[in-house]
């Protein structure tokens, strides 16, 4: 055995091959495909490790080709015959499946002739570009007495163009054969036993193209995918962007790998193709080397960079070997793969003798209920044609047969095809395939029976739960009246999550299940009891697999507790079914009594200081023996008395308040009135309230040496305070004369308080509401309006108040004539005011003129320091505008304004 190790460049793997006498290729190949779109990629290589991954009888498969090719190469050799002179003419019919999305996919039938007439002269050595083979080669370039058209008969002996258009909504094929199938988008293969099936596509990724190896796959993919633009030939380019593989030389070497051909480097580093007479080179060739290139010491001649197995240019590529031919022409010798194409009428005229199967309905029969199922299959069949068809069944179930009534067919005439022993049959449809031979006529066709689900057997009594102490024997039983049943016992181990066939003893009625460890404590067990037709599942149980008790954490052997408290005292004991027994000695645990507790836990309540008890606990369970606690003795100690006071019990919201505690060694307050706790022997709050008294409570715990705790409750009354807001919310108003300033104050609550106004500090009687008016226009001296206002609201038996910011009232300082109002009233009131600058008390006259200018009244009048107001009564003036004229004690005008009197 020869062992060579090959680095592939585009991939960062090492593969080993295996070659044995040049022959057997029996490894997983990876494909290299070109990195740029400049370069050839044919992905078969890569295809074929797809279809090993996926079908591990391919390998096998193909080894099996390779023995059949091993012979009939030593049988030439034997022969002496190493020419193929003498060898018949192949001729293998061509189907073209164009599988398009676009009107550029769909190539002409021109397109599909131009790529036969290339194959023949490719395959023939009549290729027009022969002569420029290097000379050196000549002499190993072979003829290879293999040919091809265009199919003119289809499967069902109809007339055929060999031509089949299937448009697609896919927009691109990859190599995973869905553009080989109508369900995928593409188009099913034509039998690939009597026809070459090429599919014509939109491939991605830059591939050109991909065969399937004789034996490499299934015969419902074998054929070769070739890009469309691929598709022509030397005299006829592929129109549009094929160049430079537009030629029709991609069809030529994909059909060589059809024909059981290898890339000639071997796929590897200097590999092996399985061909004697291919120099060993590298690696792939691209574009149209130089002649000679030589690589891996392949000197002088080089590389065959022209055979049609290399990657070149399609314009560089112009020959097949005579050991490439050999490996082609095995195919069809006696044992070859692909001899039956030897007997194809593919490439004959399509004759007026035919017939065709009708569609059959599918046999129904419930599981059980017959030994056999009866489907009707008639024919039609062509004027004329009478031969008799012979009928044969293939894929019928194991345990079956298949009988015909009449075996013996006349075309147009139906016959019984009867399936046998079909009460052995599971649930399930079940498809034979059925053909029919008439002379050189080969129809095939299917037939289905259904074998409907039957009843499920009867479970008539149901396993139950087990309890077994470990080292024992678990049995589960089920019972069933139905016949001919089998049992499949299953287990949990994860709670019921998933269950496991039981790998032993698990397949009849009866589970034991021996030396039961406590680790199986809580199984689940069920059984699937099933026949033919149908199954059902038991109830799932459970093994409790317990052990003698035993007590796994103890009790102490002195608790130290505080009086008057309760305290809880418990073990932990492990085993099956387990009874507990709780006792009490008040001997200092010479004599014990029951207690009547029955768990795993013993409440002791209200202990006091003489309540220095001893107690234990006396396990049993299932399993026989019984384990007894340690005896636990407590010991009292006393509790804290604590106490509290406050300073205050009644308070106003938000008051400090000072709280303390005694008694203890420490102290944790608790209340509402505040998150978390507080610490400490003093602690201050501000307790608060918004809207009514409130009760606020202050717990206390305090804590002693002993690390025993008691608690006192201080409960303190909380007023609530008023929130007192003054609108205008300003910080001062101007008074105008003749014009009124209203304050209003917002109390909440709004209920409980009384309300005082102030002005300059001082009360302001009787006003006990919460709004106040100052008037700018009565006769009192204007000035006595003026000044600072604040408003109080106040609870009288609690004293919890609130003031209103301060408003400051002042007059506008300006020296301006008003006349209020204006026009008058209907009563022909108005008010006449000015500002008086001087610090004297001096007089003012007031005289009033109507428009043509006489004086309808006058009056002199004592002012003060600041706004004098003056009332005037117009009801004897006529309605119509006034001139108003203001003079000092000097009969000076200081001011004049309009006045309109309207009654």
């Amino acid at each position: 055995m020869i062992i060579f190790q090959i680095f592939l460049t585009c991939a960062p793997y090492t593969i080993l091959f295996m070659k044995k006498n040049l022959l057997i290729f029996s490894c997983i190949i990876l494909t290299c495909i070109a990195n740029t779109n400049a370069q050839r990629k044919c992905a078969t290589m890569e295809y074929l490790a797809a279809q090993k991954a996926k079908n591990t009888s391919i390998e096998r498969q193909m080894q099996e080709v390779e023995r059949n090719t091993a012979a009939y190469i030593a049988n030439q050799r034997l022969g002496n015959n190493f020419s193929n002179a003498s060898t018949p003419i192949v001729t293998i019919p061509v189907v073209f499946h164009i599988v398009y999305k676009t009107s550029t996919q769909n190539i002409s039938d021109a397109r599909c002739i131009a790529q036969i007439n290339q194959l023949n002269l490719d395959y023939a050595k009549l290729n027009s570009d022969t002569n420029t083979v290097p000379a050196v080669f000549r002499g190993v370039a072979a003829d290879t007495k293999i040919q091809f058209c265009l199919a003119q008969r289809d499967p069902s002996g109809n007339t055929t163009t060999g031509i089949i258009r299937k448009t697609t909504t896919s927009t691109s094929f990859s190599t995973d054969d869905k553009v080989k199938a109508a369900s995928t988008g593409g188009d099913d293969a034509w039998p690939s036993a009597s026809y070459l099936n090429i599919w014509v596509c939109n491939l991605s990724g830059g591939v050109l193209g991909y065969a399937q190896f004789p034996g490499g796959g299934s015969t419902s993919t074998d054929g070769v995918v070739l890009l469309y633009s691929s598709v022509g030939s030397m005299s006829s380019p592929a129109p549009n962007s094929g160049a430079p593989y537009n030629l029709g030389r991609t069809a030529t070497h994909e059909v060589g790998h059809w024909l059981n051909l290898r890339h000639i480097w071997g796929d590897a580093n200097c590999g092996n193709d399985l061909v004697g007479d291919t120099p060993t080179q590298q690696d792939a060739n691209y574009s149209c080397p130089t002649y000679p290139q030589v690589t891996c010491s392949n000197g002088p001649n080089g590389d065959m960079f022209m055979n049609y197995m290399d990657y070149v240019d399609d314009r560089c590529m112009q020959m097949f070997t005579a050991g490439q031919v050999t490996r082609m022409n095995a195919l069809f010798s006696n044992t070859g793969t692909r001899k039956s194409l030897l007997t194809s009428l593919g490439c004959q005229s399509s004759v007026n003798t035919n017939f065709i199967f009708n569609s059959s309905t599918a046999a129904t029969i419930t599981c059980g209920a017959s030994n056999s199922a009866t489907v009707s299959l008639g024919t039609t069949a062509a004027t004329g044609f009478t031969t008799p068809i012979v009928l044969t069944a293939a894929g019928n179930p194991a345990g079956t047969s298949i009988s015909f009534s009449p075996s013996s067919l006349t075309p147009g005439n139906s016959s019984n095809v009867v399936l046998n022993n079909i009460n052995t049959l599971a649930p399930g449809t079940y498809n034979v395939t059925i053909t029919g031979t008439a002379g050189a006529v080969v129809k095939t066709t299917t037939v289905s029976y259904v074998v409907n689900a039957g009843a499920n057997p009867i479970i008539t009594n149901q396993p139950i739960n087990d309890s077994i102490c470990a080292g024992g024997t678990a049995s589960f039983t089920v019972s069933s009246s139905s016949a001919g049943i089998s049992y499949q016992w299953m287990v949990s181990t994860n709670g019921g999550t998933t269950f496991n066939n039981v790998p032993t003893g698990g397949t009849s009625s009866t589970l034991n299940i021996a030396n039961v460890s406590s680790t199986m404590n809580n199984y689940k067990y069920k059984v699937n009891i099933y026949t033919q037709c149908g199954s059902v599942f038991s109830n799932v149980v459970n093994l409790y697999a317990t052990s003698t008790p035993t007590i796994s954490t103890d009790l102490s052997t002195t608790l130290t507790v505080c009086e008057n408290s309760n305290r809880t005292i418990s073990v932990t004991a492990t085993g099956g079914q387990l009874i507990y027994q709780w006792q009490v000695s008040r001997d200092n645990g010479v004599n014990f009594t029951n207690t009547g507790t029955n768990s795993n836990s013993l409440l002791v309540s209200n202990i006091t200081l003489d309540s220095t008890n001893s107690y234990r606990v006396i396990v049993a369970g299932y399993c026989p023996g019984k384990d007894t606690s340690r005896t636990c003795k407590l010991n009292v100690v006393s509790s804290p008395v604590i106490s509290s006071q406050t300073n205050h019990d009644t308070i106003c919201s938000s008051s400090p308040v000072s709280l303390t505690a005694s008694g203890g060694n420490s102290y944790t307050w608790t209340s509402t009135s505040f998150s978390g706790s507080k610490t400490g022997s003093s602690i201050v709050v501000n307790p608060t309230t918004t809207v009514s008294i409130t009760d606020i409570s202050y717990i206390v715990v305090g804590t002693n040496a002993n690390n025993c705790s008691s608690s006192d409750t201080i409960k303190i009354t909380v007023n609530p305070l008023p929130q007192v807001s003054l609108s205008p919310n300003v910080a001062y108003a101007t008074l105008i004369p003749g014009r009124n300033i209203v304050l209003n104050a917002s109390v909440i609550p709004s209920s409980g308080f009384d309300y005082i106004w102030l002005k300059d500090g001082n009360l302001i009687p009787n006003a006990n509401t919460n709004q106040y008016t100052i008037n700018g226009g009565g006769n009192e001296p204007f000035n006595q309006y003026l000044g600072n206002y604040s408003f109080i609201a106040i609870n009288a038996s609690t004293g919890c108040s609130d003031t209103s910011m301060s408003i400051i009232i002042r007059d506008s300082v300006v020296e301006k004539l008003f006349i209020f109002p204006n026009p008058t009233s209907s009563e022909g009131n108005f008010t006449v005011s000015y500002y008086n600058n001087s610090d004297l008390n001096v007089k003012q006259s007031i005289s009033i003129f109507e428009s043509h200018g006489a004086k309808v009244y006058q009056q002199t009048n004592n002012v003060v320091k600041g706004y004098n107001v003056f009332k005037i009564n117009a009801s004897k003036f006529s309605t119509g505008s006034y001139f108003v004229v203001l003079r000092d004690q000097n009969g000076n005008q200081i001011a004049v304004g309009n006045l309109f009197v309207a009654h």
